[in-house]
């Protein structure tokens, strides 16, 4: 899928599909959440991974912790099968960014969720980076917004973080996606 810069329709209809997953970013959900299956995972991410719209792209690792588990995985590696090289890159970074942010927001999440999401390793993460668990997931959020500046990336580390943090405010505010266990 080469990445192409989403109409304005389109770009709604992302959105919608983020809050529908249960994460309420940009826009309310009509409804109640809705679980997604695995295809539809998979297409949500590779078209949110591929729409060229940054605060899209950003919400990945909140829709990965919205919808965690098993499934995570196999639509993250179902997705990326779909991308091109730079999109593949991207989405594998934000999957480990999740990871890490999983485990540094844990006691935010466990209030919030009723306990923390669950992300295995998946392949397409990118090597060299630090474990997502090493000094409670802080050190790779901030290795990877390094390596962008350096290498003078956009900077979606630090604003996936910021999109994750505005995403548990919202859930603060409005209530859990999920039931307490």
């Amino acid at each position: 899928m080469e990445r192409t810069r989403v109409t304005g329709e389109e770009a709604a209809r992302l959105r919608l599909s983020l809050a529908e997953a249960g994460v309420a970013l940009y826009e309310d959900a009509p409804g109640p959440r809705t679980p997604l299956d695995a295809s539809a995972y998979a297409d949500l991410l590779r078209s949110l991974v591929a729409s060229g719209d940054a605060r899209l792209v950003v919400a990945i690792p909140c829709l990965l912790a919205a919808n965690d588990g098993p499934s995570a995985s196999r639509s993250a590696a179902e997705a990326a099968a779909g991308l091109g090289a730079e999109d593949r890159g991207r989405l594998g970074l934000l999957y480990r960014l999740a990871r890490a942010l999983l485990v540094s927001r844990a006691p935010d999440l466990r209030r919030l969720l009723g306990g923390v999401p669950r992300l295995d390793p998946v392949s397409l993460e990118p090597e060299g980076l630090r474990d997502p668990a090493e000094d409670c997931g802080e050190a790779l959020v901030r290795e990877a917004a390094d390596l962008e500046e350096e290498a003078d990336l956009p900077r979606v580390s630090a604003d996936a973080e910021r999109a994750f943090d505005t995403w548990l405010g919202i859930l603060a505010a409005k209530g859990p996606i999920h039931e307490p266990s």
